[in-house]
């Protein structure tokens, strides 16, 4: 219906009825117009402008009728008129209307009112706007704070005086890309508070090494200003000529230079002491400098120059040899006649001999039956052959003698002191010198006067997981044919980090009345300071005094005495051992000992409750206990079923293969129940059940993500998790379903999101897992105010990468978010733990420093693989930070946050291997850029071949190959089928093999042949052996099956490719199939193209001959033919070599190889061979196909010919 010249009379209410044919029921649709004076509202009351910013002023204008035809704003009463120099206003129908000062001045604050008129009247809406300054930026004493490890440190911070008043003041710390805010709000912290602005804390590790900002702020903004924190060290320690040989009876000068010192000072060092030098004692200064006179042979030896400062010594050391030692050579004659004519000496051998004549360096004597020669002050010069030559008229006799100068082996140690944690591996060494490659010599240790190793040449000492009792001198031994020395001022101390309390007994039980004794005893080091106890966290204080409640407990007893126990004194008694280090604790009840496990960033209890009674008397078998909750994560459990997790990264391999043996990883996670812990009530409201994919599947409320919302709705299914240090460092959320899509993305915009992980596909089996939240390449998603648009599509074997901008259209602001699809994990399964990891280590190669936002991670439900992915990143972190992974305790971590993450067993054991995976993982990527000064060190390398760089790549792939599971070959093995394998060393894996589908009457589904990946494509090729006479026809019913178009055929001899066609008919048939070559010819480097027409399709072949493996000339032009085939269609090429193994693993890598330098410019050779060993572990048994990958690669990049993907 159309109103024509609408009049004020008509603004009233109308309806529509609608009667179905032959129904009494009427259909009925209202609609009324309202007629008035604009509805008109200020976004805020008050604007708060910075003097010399901008403010930006919103005023929202009702949709009425008649409408809006004019709005303008005044300042007070004086209209503004809007310019680009002072303001800038705007105004859309229907819309807010914005008006922006810019440039703010003092007499810029005051009322502003927003007017809007239309045919009815005008209304407006008033606001405040208050000028002012953001605080001036704090003081700090100074800016960079060098401490000693586990010192208490007091950062300094002076607020300033500002015109507005300071409201607020926080401290936050900056380290690894992260920021953790509010300093204050940790139990490590002190002060950092407008009342005591100086933050105050215990270094406990390296993660207190960072930036850390003093921030304060008004009501007009923040400043902040920057103090780094890092550790102090000693000197350092350089000396100017570390081996001098001067000339005995000279003067000579040691000279070293310290950077950061104090003081310093020379030591002599005799092999076994040290020995101090008060002569020319030098103190203060950047030189130190000590000068020996008239040097002689017992001045020879190490001497030391040390450099102190407040955070301890070093120093470094000049070895002396003094020259001077004389070498002589004595020959005898016997009895000669005729008498001889000549004696005389010659140096060297063949045409480079000289005679030796008597007089400064050397000394002849001559008797008549022999003749001596001395060499004066031999040096390294004077090693040679000497020869001792008598003649007479008949004849001459000669005898030589071999001069080989040296000294015994000198030795330098890298460290004096090692402090260790106990637990920790060491790895003590002495520097073996003046030690020529070609002379011998032997190493040995001592620990005190007892030898505890023998090695020949290994300067190393390593003492795995150290213990208290390893702690002592150590001393090197090395000893060569010119004598031997000694080092043994290597002192380690092994560190008890964390004091242990150890109790004498786990349960105590008292009668009301008695005096109850808790023993404790420790082991630490350092030696404690103090010792106290705590009842239910308040520390109990204590009197020598019998009379009082408590008394007892010092360093040197460390027990507490209970006087007459009542069953208020049930509850947790706690020990407590300081020592300089941080604290560890062990927890007492009168029920159970409960060990705290901590982690080196303070105590963390695990949401743990605990059973605590008194026993009476009385009624010692009747006690019902009270629950007394232990602070946490309010996580059901009893105490007796919570496990110690804690695994040392290195020992994980050997972990996981005890707890496989003994299913007990399954038990483990069986142990939490997948229920529910916390409640759930915004997201099982009338209006929120809906937007949930899955109807048990909620987000907790403590932990659930809010969308901001104008009247609206808050709720969407996701939840904050924290990562291993940072807080919210995760959002994990379920698939978005159709009418969740628009919150899906307003949360991603809200959040600050730039990295997206996306575990499941659209589709799985007949299931919808996800819907599709991202528009297709070319179009755009406008989703309220938010716009999204597909940049970049790029897809890999297993996992897809999309660069998405969202702009808002109302700022007009935009950000570029990636997401990362992996596509490779199967329905009701797990992913090989290769293809997780390497898709883990892409997401983090993309995470950028600046972005602080959480990293969205979802699957279809936002729970099972979308914890096993979390889980897999958290633990990588802590991993590598303290070399520790908890993995049961991250898992309660997370289910804390969100209900049931890691949803079923088999996911938590996957996250085992591949959390061994990424730990075992090496770098072997390498970039475009410097792909060619890679190959030209590897191909110049003169080292032995087991030192060399692809020796020990090629080991690492030997080695892991060994670690696979390795499948039946029951249908290879099978007595139908065995006769058509070539090889039997090369077979197909049961569940890896290519299965035939319409073969004939009298065959089977075998055939030798596996599916492979491309660096593309899952699959993207099949390796298939070349057939045998009777395997002919199964040969091109898998080229029919599986839809294949391009074939490679890498032979030894031309007369091989009859058995896949015919090379000198154009027409034959193989059972079913009439093949017919409707075109050859001959490419470059000897590969033959032939076309075959198969109806309904044609099929290329190309076909190369080589006795080995293919040169890299070839490699490279095959790669290009195959390059234009594969941008044609998805089929998989089929590769065919003798035994379907050597030749198409190298083939495959390459190209796999060539596309990953082509799409993201670099190539992991190494992990590209991995990837086709799980499908066929018979590929690169042979060294040199590793090799001529590599040398393939490096000729196709330095071509001018750089085609497409594949």
């Amino acid at each position: 219906m159309t109103i024509k010249s609408f009049a004020v009379t008509y603004g009233i209410s109308y309806r529509c009825k609608c009667y179905g044919q032959g129904k009494p029921k009427q259909y009925r649709y209202s609609a009324s117009v309202t007629i008035g004076k604009p509805k008109i509202s200020f976004e805020k009351p008050q604007y708060n402008a910075v003097i010399g910013g901008s403010v930006y002023m919103t005023c929202i204008i009702g949709v009425t009728y008649p409408p809006v035809t004019k709005v303008w704003w005044t300042k007070g009463y004086t209209a503004i008129n809007a310019n680009k120099d002072r303001y800038e206003q705007r105004y859309k129908q229907s819309s807010p209307t914005s008006l922006k000062v810019l440039y703010v001045e003092q007499n810029d604050g005051g009322e502003y009112r927003c007017y809007a008129n239309n045919t009815v009247g005008e209304m407006f809406a008033t606001t405040t706007v208050v000028t002012g300054n953001i605080p001036k930026p704090p003081i700090a004493s100074k800016y960079i704070y060098r401490i000693k490890e586990g010192t208490t440190v007091s950062l300094h911070c002076d607020p300033q005086t500002s015109t507005q008043t300071i409201t607020e003041l926080w401290w936050q710390r900056h380290r690894s890309g992260y920021s953790y805010s509010n300093l204050t709000s940790d139990w490590r912290y002190s002060g950092g508070t407008l009342t005591s602005p100086n933050l105050h804390f215990a270094h406990r590790g390296n993660y207190d090494l960072a930036n850390y900002t003093c921030n304060v702020a008004n009501a007009f903004g923040s400043s902040r200003v920057e103090i780094k924190v890092e550790l102090g060290k000693p000197p350092n320690v350089i000396a100017v000529n570390r081996s001098i040989r001067p000339i005995r009876g000279k003067t000579v000068t040691l000279t070293c230079n310290i950077i950061v010192g104090t003081r310093m000072w020379w030591k002599r060092f005799d092999g076994r002491h040290e020995i101090d030098i008060e002569r020319d004692k030098t103190s203060g200064g950047a030189t130190a400098s000590l000068t020996i006179r008239n040097i002689q042979a017992v001045d020879d030896g190490d001497y030391r120059c040390y450099g102190e400062n407040e955070f301890g010594s070093t120093y470094d050391t000049v070895r002396v040899s003094s020259v001077g030692s004389d070498a002589t050579f004595k020959c005898s004659f016997s009895e000669s006649s005729p008498s001889m004519q000549s004696i005389l000496w010659r140096k060297g051998t063949g045409a480079g001999q000289i005679v030796l004549k008597h007089g400064g360096k050397y000394v002849i004597q001559k008797t008549v039956m022999s003749t001596t020669l001395q060499i004066k002050t031999v040096t390294i010069n004077d090693a040679d052959t000497y020869t001792c030559i008598a003649v007479n008229k008949y004849s001459e006799g000669t005898d030589s003698f071999s001069l080989s100068v040296g000294s015994p082996p000198r030795i330098n140690i890298i460290q004096a002191l090692y402090i260790i944690k106990a637990g920790n591996n060491v790895n003590i060494s002495c520097v073996v010198r003046n030690v020529p490659e070609n002379y011998k010599y032997t190493m040995y240790w001592n620990k005190g006067s007892h030898r505890i190793t023998h090695y020949k040449y290994n300067p190393f000492l390593i003492i795995k997981i150290a213990k208290p009792n390893d702690a002592g001198n150590y001393s090197c031994h090395v000893e060569n044919k010119y004598g031997k020395n000694t080092h043994d001022s290597i002192e380690i101390k092994v560190l008890c980090e964390y004091s242990t309390g150890l109790f004498a007994n786990y349960m105590t039980e008292v009668i009301e009345g008695s005096h109850t004794i808790l023993d404790c005893s420790y082991d630490s080091y350092p030696e404690p300071t103090k010792v106290y106890w705590k009842k239910d966290d308040k520390i109990i204080k204590l009197s020598e005094s019998s009379r009082t409640k408590y008394n007892g407990s010092s360093v040197e007893i460390p027990v507490l005495v209970i006087h007459d126990t009542t069953q208020k004194d049930s509850g947790k008694r706690s020990n407590n051992v300081n020592n300089i280090k941080p604290i560890r604790q062990e927890t007492r009840s009168f029920a159970e000992n409960v060990e705290l496990c901590t982690d080196g960033r303070g105590i963390r209890d695990n949401g743990l409750y605990l059973n605590v009674g008194i026993v009476s008397s009385s009624a010692m078998e009747n006690v019902n206990p009270t629950t007394v909750p232990i602070t946490g994560d309010n996580e059901y459990y009893n105490l007796s079923e919570v496990q110690s997790s804690c695994i040392r990264v290195e020992e994980l391999k050997q972990y996981i293969e005890k707890k496989q043996r003994q299913e007990a990883l399954k038990n483990e996670y069986k142990s939490i129940p997948n229920v529910a812990v916390h409640p759930t009530t915004h997201a099982q409201t009338k209006e929120n059940m809906p937007k949930n994919r899955f109807k048990t599947t909620f987000p907790y409320d403590h932990t659930r993500v809010i969308l901001e919302s104008n009247g609206g709705s808050d709720y969407i299914n996701a939840n904050y998790i924290d990562g291993f240090e940072k807080e919210k460092c995760y959002i994990a959320c379920q698939g978005p379903i159709k009418h969740t899509v628009a919150d899906h993305w307003k949360m991603i915009w809200q959040e600050n999101v730039y990295q997206i992980v996306m575990l499941t596909n659209l589709v799985e089996g007949i299931k919808i897992k996800c819907e599709q939240y991202w528009p297709s390449g070319g179009k755009q998603m406008v989703l309220g105010n938010l716009i999204i648009r597909l940049n970049v599509e790029k897809e890999r074997t297993a996992y897809v990468t999309r660069e998405i901008t969202i702009e808002d259209k109302k700022t007009s602001k935009k950000r570029k978010v990636t997401q990362y699809h992996f596509t490779a994990w199967p329905d009701h399964g797990t992913p090989d733990p290769l293809y997780l990891v390497l898709f883990h280590r892409h997401v983090m190669s993309d995470t950028k420093a600046g972005h602080s936002g959480p990293l969205l991670v979802h699957c279809s439900a936002g729970i099972g693989r979308t914890g096993t992915y979390i889980a897999l990143d958290a633990l990588l972190e802590e991993g590598r930070t303290t070399g520790f992974l908890d993995i049961f305790k991250y898992l309660k971590k997370m289910r804390y946050s969100r209900m049931n993450m890691i949803q079923t067993a088999n996911q938590y054991v996957c996250l085992h291997y591949t959390l061994l995976e990424a730990f075992t993982m090496k770098d072997t990527k390498i970039r475009k850029d410097k792909f060619s000064e890679v190959w030209m060190s590897i191909s110049t390398d003169n080292r032995p071949v087991n030192h060399q760089r692809l020796d020990e790549e090629f080991k690492m792939l030997n080695a892991k190959k060994d670690e696979q599971n390795q499948t039946q070959h029951n249908a290879a093995m099978s007595t139908t089928n065995l006769a058509k394998n070539r090889n039997k060393d090369v077979l197909p894996m049961d569940d890896k093999r290519v299965y035939l589908v319409s073969y004939g009457k009298g065959r089977s589904d075998y055939i030798n042949a596996v599916q492979v990946p491309s660096y593309t494509k899952f699959v993207g090729y099949i390796t298939t052996q070349l057939p045998l006479p009777d395997t002919k026809v199964d040969f091109w019913t898998m080229i029919r099956d599986h839809i294949s178009s391009t074939i490679v055929l890498i032979i030894n001899n031309k007369k091989e490719a009859d058995l896949v066609y015919s090379q000198s008919e154009d027409n034959v048939t193989i059972g079913e199939f009439n093949i017919k070559i409707s075109a050859r010819r001959v490419e470059e480097n000897d590969i033959t193209e032939a076309t075959i027409d198969d109806k309904p399709r044609p099929i290329v072949l190309f076909q190369v001959i080589c006795k080995s493996i293919p040169d890299p000339a070839v490699l490279c032009k095959l790669a290009d033919l195959i390059s234009t085939r594969a941008t044609m269609s998805n089929d998989p090429i089929t590769v065919v070599s003798s035994d379907g193994a050597k030749n198409c693993g190298l083939f495959c890598a390459f190209t796999n190889a060539v596309s990953s330098m082509q799409i993201d410019n670099n190539a992991d050779i190494f992990q590209l061979v991995r990837l086709l060993q799980l499908r066929r572990p018979e590929f690169f048994t042979d060294f040199e196909e590793y090799k001529r990958c590599y040398e393939a690669l490096h000729v196709h990049l330095e071509s001018a010919n750089v085609y497409a993907n594949f």
